[in-house]
């Protein structure tokens, strides 16, 4: 079925718009900025219409926007955290701690904001240590801002085992974290 550029836009705009709430709220969840939430969601959207023709037409467009979303967010942490501006503000210890509290103004739980100081290699290696249940769940009520009751339900889990769940990776995370700070 052939596509002009005026139709697959069109297809695109119909597909996208009734989920754009859902990309900018989890744009929000990850960034905590409004404005870098909507230049975020603005990427991505860029991002999902320049490789729209590889989309196979009846999937989930949301999963596949959402993960568009969380590669874009986590791709643009890595270039911010080892650019070499990055670094050399980071340096001064002062301006180190002036980042974190701006970046924290926005009621950023402390469990987000230390794990954002931590990523994305340091928390990679401790992620890939977890079981798979335990990482899924952690992922995607920290990481993506899904609450339990979403969880349970995509997952067919009961609430109790997301909150078990989350709590043992919390536990094992936090050990592994410990032990690679101190070369364990």
């Amino acid at each position: 079925m052939g596509y002009g550029t005026d139709d697959l836009r069109c297809e695109f705009q119909q597909l996208t718009q009734p989920i754009s709430d859902l990309l900018y709220q989890r744009a929000l969840g990850y960034t905590k900025n409004t404005e870098d939430a909507q230049d975020l969601v603005q990427e991505t959207l860029e991002r999902a219409y320049k490789s729209f023709s590889s989309f196979q037409r009846g999937s989930n467009i949301e999963a596949w926007l959402m993960t568009i979303l969380r590669n874009t967010y986590f791709n643009y942490y890595k270039k911010k955290k080892y650019s070499p501006q990055y670094q050399e503000i980071m340096k001064d210890t002062d301006n180190k701690l002036f980042l974190e509290d701006m970046s924290n103004m926005d009621a950023v739980s402390a469990e987000t904001a230390y794990l954002r100081t931590k990523m994305p290699h340091e928390l990679d290696k401790a992620l890939e240590k977890l079981p798979e249940e335990r990482r899924k769940v952690f992922t995607d009520i920290v990481l993506n801002g899904k609450t339990y009751k979403e969880v349970a339900e995509e997952e067919h889990l009961k609430i109790g085992t997301v909150m078990s769940r989350l709590s043992r990776a919390r536990q094992q995370l936090k050990q592994e974290l410990s032990d690679l700070k101190y070369g364990m």
